[in-house]
């Protein structure tokens, strides 16, 4: 990008990694290929808005409106890149209230154009079967996967069987290799926070692509420590807090097939208590559901993640998944009961009706737009009773649940990964600048020295408990 940066440009750039604001005065929506700044030189407040990207297809107008109508309260105008300009009649049919500014999309220098370099980084099986789908449509001389230093959850032996090639991570690599971008799919673990602040070194950009529905409301700030977030749908545009976010989609939906023939009256229970996450109440869970099932008379079968590690034997039936399995299991599933989970999507796309069961009161900080149709929302078991006698006599709106699904997970239009793999392979990405929080990240996330604090931290852990 040639040409010298104004000062508005300029505080675009360093704030869009800001505090979150939930009064958002100005939307920004983009599509060029160039660097934000560039898109909207000297228009709005930065500091008080939210700058999305969105592919040209026709289920963008979707984003806008819904992102339009979450903002409502506080929004005062609305951006739009000339790219877009489709959206704007429509837009201001929508919401007369409003102030709709078209933007000129900025020229291409086209002797400046080039391809980006990408390393991808799978942290485990399933993400890395997510990320299959980008990496099949990237040029080979483009992308090249990179796995953690350590063994992790089969990535290894999920590539290996796929006969992928990859390159265990390490900096003097990342260093002579030199790649545009790095992209994750979970930015939150330490050593990808120490992985992000080597690129922000090399001054090379970082994404995170979201693997699937994400509780934003912990203290692990999700998707919020690379420089860039893809997110799936306006939905987590909205929740994320992030300033400058990306709608792509999400590959792992995309060869998700809808059910057309009756379904089975089989009820699924998803089973999912993983990584410490609620397990002390697995059984209660599980008994509150089944019991409700049998008092109706209706058939189940327990779904059990692969890193779920309960003993499920005494109940009548149940089998261990994992994302290779689990959607031909699904094909028999007249209603999924569940608690937070990626499957509530899976379903929707499938055409099962979800109930997030809720019993023990979970505060997950994503908008799941529960609507008492396709994807309702119980507390006890008289409402997880109604819900499914409910179910049972309505039929599903068509039209409201394929609005659902792109606001949420999957455009119809376009798939995910050729979004994602042209976004990656042409955009203009900016790494951030190299602070003194990275350099600590660097040193207090380095594995020699977490192995040192290791067992203090246990200890206090211990005392805690």
């Amino acid at each position: 990008m040639s040409g010298k940066i104004s000062l508005r440009k300029s505080h675009l750039i360093s704030k869009h990694r800001m505090a979150y604001l939930s009064k958002i005065s100005n939307l920004y929506f983009f599509n060029s290929s160039s660097f934000i700044s560039d898109a909207f030189p000297e228009k709005g407040n930065p500091e008080k808005g939210k700058l999305v990207w969105i592919p040209d297809i026709p289920d963008s107008i979707n984003y806008a409106i819904h992102l339009i109508e979450k903002f409502s309260d506080s929004l005062q105008n609305c951006y739009i890149e000339g790219s877009l300009g489709w959206m704007t009649k429509r837009l201001k049919e929508l919401f007369p209230g409003f102030n709709f500014n078209e933007i000129k999309s900025p020229e291409q220098n086209h002797t400046e154009e080039k391809t980006n370099k990408i390393f991808l980084y799978p942290q485990s099986d399933t993400l890395a079967d997510s990320l299959l789908h980008i990496y099949l449509l990237l040029p080979p001389d483009k992308v090249k996967v990179i796995t953690p230093q350590k063994a992790s959850e089969g990535t290894e032996d999920f590539l290996n069987s796929r006969k992928i090639p990859f390159k265990r991570y390490s900096y003097t690599m990342l260093k002579e290799e030199n790649p545009d971008v790095m992209v994750f799919l979970n930015d939150w673990t330490k050593e990808v926070q120490r992985i992000t602040a080597h690129c922000r070194r090399l001054t090379i950009a970082t994404v995170c692509l979201q693997e699937s529905v994400i509780d934003f409301g912990d203290h692990f700030k999700r998707m919020q420590h690379t420089d860039y977030a893809f997110v799936q749908g306006s939905q987590t545009a909205y929740d994320l807090h992030q300033n400058i976010v990306y709608i792509t989609g999400n590959p792992r939906y995309e060869n998700l097939k809808l059910l057309t023939e009756r379904r089975k009256e089989k009820v699924i229970i998803n089973c999912n208590f993983t990584y410490n996450i609620y397990e002390k109440i697995r059984y209660t869970w599980l008994d509150m559901i089944s019991e409700t099932l049998v008092n109706l008379r209706m058939d189940y079968l327990i779904i059990q993640h692969p890193r779920d590690m309960g003993d499920l034997t005494k109940y009548r039936e149940f089998r261990k998944t994992n994302s290779a399995t689990v959607h031909n299991i699904m094909e028999d599933a007249s209603i999924l009961i569940t608690r937070f989970s990626s499957l509530i999507h899976e379903a929707l796309i499938m055409g099962i009706p979800v109930i997030y069961f809720n019993p023990h009161n979970e505060k997950m900080k994503y908008g799941f737009d529960f609507n008492q149709s396709f994807i309702q929302l119980a507390g006890n078991k008289e409402e997880l009773k109604t819900s499914i006698e409910r179910i049972q006599k309505q039929e599903i709106d068509k039209d409201e649940l394929s609005s659902y699904i792109i606001r949420h997970c999957l455009p119809v239009t376009r798939k995910p990964s050729d979004i994602m793999s042209e976004l990656l392979l042409n955009h203009h990405f900016k790494s951030l600048k190299f602070s003194v929080k990275d350099f600590i990240r660097m040193v207090i996330f380095h594995p020699v020295i977490r192995m040192l604090y290791k067992p203090f931290v246990s200890f206090i852990t211990s005392e805690k408990t």
